[in-house]
């Protein structure tokens, strides 16, 4: 059991210890943590409970398990917790306070065996990244990956920044999971209010701060949609994570129901007639809104700014889909933190290719 216990990545406040466990808590009802909870029990584990500070997840019985409150599992503090959530820091501190003593983390945002690495479809891209730097970073991430290598060095660029794949004046943008719509702003300013931006966020909570963001600062330049960015527009279910909008994300859990677009529809319904730019940080749902945009992309060829670290296949998935959908873009890859969040296919369209 060891060893099927490395294959999850310690944060840095971690230790593995030299133990044998055969039972574990997962802290985390979101699709991150169903996707560790199903790895750790295909590779022997059982998992006693699930952990989850939403009160609407307590009570609950998920795949089997329960979902308690932290508290109520204090006389299980000698059981390894594994955080499946981006507010790893707050909840290691808070299963500290309750006296857990074996804490670890799924290796922030998989739970990934080597077996699931697809080393073909990997070198594939390497092929497909057009610059030595790209190459470099990306090896980077897969190493991290596989061996759980340091990550040392990052882009020299802004996140959404890349110097050929940015947004100019005069561009119409896609900015899909606009959160509280900081990054729309950073695009309105560096086109000096010069350009449109169609800023999608399915989170009501996010929705309602964003609406009160750009009226205050009287952006007239960017379009509020609540919907999330998908390959059909349907209803789905959505988890809002009560600690970090970072992890709210389409979930068959989910308690809510939200609005799904297809881009290509939106495109045609609105008569939208230019699009320049698309970015998508969409917590997953990455590759499945790119189908629903695959006749936008075709057809005005924008530059893209596409999350990749969400999902570990979406590493290889994304680019290789992207470069057969339209083979004359050009592929950079950009990494914007020390470990594996922030990483960004960066895609330019080059007419010389043509």
């Amino acid at each position: 059991m060891k060893n099927k216990l490395k294959q999850l990545a310690p944060i840095p406040f971690n230790i593995f210890e030299n133990h044998i466990f055969d039972e574990m808590i997962v802290f985390g009802t979101s699709q991150r943590g169903l996707n560790c909870q199903q790895t750790l029990s295909k590779s022997g584990f059982k998992i006693l409970f699930f952990a989850d500070n939403s009160s609407k997840r307590q009570g609950n019985i998920i795949n089997g398990i329960s979902v308690k409150a932290p508290e109520q599992l204090n006389h299980l503090i000698n059981v390894p917790v594994i955080i499946c959530s981006w507010a790893e820091k707050f909840i290691f501190k808070q299963l500290k306070d309750l006296g857990f003593t074996k804490i670890f983390t799924d290796g922030i945002g998989d739970s990934t065996s080597t077996t699931d690495i697809k080393t073909d479809e990997i070198e594939k891209v390497f092929q497909l990244i057009n610059d030595k730097n790209s190459c470099d970073l990306y090896k980077a991430i897969i190493n991290y990956i596989l061996y759980k290598s340091k990550i040392t060095y990052y882009s020299k660029y802004y996140i959404y920044n890349h110097p050929l794949c940015k947004a100019e004046p005069g561009d119409v943008i896609i900015d899909g999971g606009a959160a509280q719509g900081d990054t729309a702003i950073f695009f309105s300013k560096q086109c000096q209010e010069n350009c449109n931006i169609f800023a999608f966020e399915p989170t009501p909570s996010s929705f309602d701060a964003m609406i009160q963001t750009i009226n205050k600062l009287q952006l007239s330049n960017i379009t509020p949609i609540c919907a999330a960015l998908w390959n059909k527009n349907e209803k789905v279910s959505f988890w809002e994570s009560p600690l970090t909008s970072h992890a709210n994300t389409i979930n068959s859990h989910g308690e809510l129901k939200v609005d799904a677009v297809c881009l290509d529809d939106f495109i045609i319904d609105h008569n939208i007639n230019q699009i320049d730019l698309i970015k998508m940080d969409i917590e997953g749902a990455e590759l499945k809104a790119l189908y629903g945009a695959a006749q936008t992309i075709k057809k005005f060829k924008p530059k893209l700014q596409i999350c990749l670290y969400h999902k570990i296949e979406d590493l290889w998935q994304i680019p290789i889909f992207i470069k057969d959908l339209v083979p004359e873009y050009e592929i950079y890859i950009g990494h914007h933190s020390c470990c594996r969040l922030d990483t960004v296919m960066y895609c330019v369209y080059n007419h010389c290719n043509n």
